[in-house]
């Protein structure tokens, strides 16, 4: 398949904004969770709850865990 050297341009000028924004993304991670230092361990009992955070994981979302009074809410965040 050929194509114009115009649609070359254009798509090589969107593969450089895909990359920058990627590493933006990476930057930005980096900024607000520098090192991922583990802070400690749960032993976690809920099975359905479990596989929630598993399936993340395997997707790649990096995961986030924000405390309010005595709840704890975890969130799989998209960057990477």
């Amino acid at each position: 398949m050929k194509i114009s050297q115009r649609e070359a341009r254009r798509l090589k000028k969107r593969v450089a904004e895909l990359e920058q924004k990627e590493r933006d993304q990476r930057s930005n991670w980096c900024r607000t969770y520098p090192g991922g230092i583990c802070l400690g361990t749960w032993t976690m009992d809920v099975d359905w709850f479990r596989g929630r955070l598993e399936a993340a994981r395997m997707l790649g979302h990096p995961l986030v865990v924000t405390l309010d009074q005595n709840k704890a809410s975890f969130y799989a965040v998209e960057c990477c």
